[in-house]
């Protein structure tokens, strides 16, 4: 899959939530961090970078996906 469409996928789904109407809270945000599979990387390793890239949405200020390797590359 194109890395264009990936992230075009999870930004519908971070809209969709976003949009949602929740019976408790009324709306709702979500941040994701999302990495490239390298099929020679470890579990861990991947992650972890996924991990990094959650914590840099989260950290932005801004409801948004991030892909790893928007931070580092």
């Amino acid at each position: 899959m194109q890395l264009l469409a990936v992230y075009q996928v999870f930004e519908c789904f971070r809209e969709t939530i976003a949009q949602f109407k929740f019976p408790a809270v009324e709306r709702g945000t979500v941040s994701i961090g999302v990495t490239h599979i390298d099929s020679h990387a470890l579990p861990a390793s991947l992650l972890d970078r996924a991990g990094k890239a959650l914590y840099h949405a989260k950290g932005s200020g801004v409801v948004i996906s991030w892909f790893f390797m928007k931070i580092w590359m």
